[in-house]
């Protein structure tokens, strides 16, 4: 009846700190717009006459594994985890041979978002037991345009009850809209 909630993972008490996370990590990491310069937010914006959309529409998630590497030598592959319905250019799950000195991803944010911090994770495996975790929130900022106009979507007469004439209310369709109402009749004599 009930499905079991996704178990997370376990990695060894003494390869991490804090909460199956290890913050040292997190200097092997860069993110980076298309154009190459680093950003600390994804924006979710529109225009005055576009749908809501991330700006930068992708970004580029690189890891230097050689540094990785030197600090913590015990892993054969690297996978990402992103946020549903996020996708990237690049299998989530790749290996790292000993030549390799970089990997890269470029990921595109699709869909609106539920919060405003997306976590992206890294996990470091070794013959399919993770040995190091990492955790990068992505901030999300919401930059909203109206796109009301006033030219466009105001009503064509001025909002005054005048303009519509002489209003005549029938006691019949009082009863029907407000039923609860003490001696409806009483208003209309």
């Amino acid at each position: 009846m009930f499905l079991r909630k996704r178990q997370r993972e376990e990695v060894p008490a003494d390869q991490i700190s804090g909460k199956g996370v290890d913050d040292r990590l997190r200097r092997f990491v860069s993110i980076s717009s298309p154009d190459g310069a680093e950003f600390e937010r994804l924006i979710w914006t529109n225009g005055r006459n576009e749908p809501f959309h991330f700006v930068p529409a992708s970004f580029q998630l690189s890891v230097d594994v050689a540094e990785w590497r030197s600090s913590f030598p015990l892993f054969d592959v690297i996978e990402l985890e992103l946020p549903p319905g996020w996708v990237t250019d690049r299998p989530t799950w790749r290996g790292c041979v000993d030549s390799l000195r970089r990997l890269d991803w470029i990921v595109t944010p699709s869909g609106p978002p539920d919060r405003f911090s997306e976590q992206i994770r890294l996990k470091a495996r070794s013959g399919g037991t993770v040995r190091r975790s990492m955790e990068i929130s992505l901030p999300i900022a919401l930059h909203g345009v109206s796109q009301f106009d006033p030219r466009v979507h105001a009503l064509s007469k001025a909002n005054d009850a005048a303009d519509w004439g002489r209003v005549e209310p029938h006691a019949d369709m009082f009863e029907r809209t407000f039923p609860l109402a003490i001696f409806p009749r009483a208003l209309f004599s």
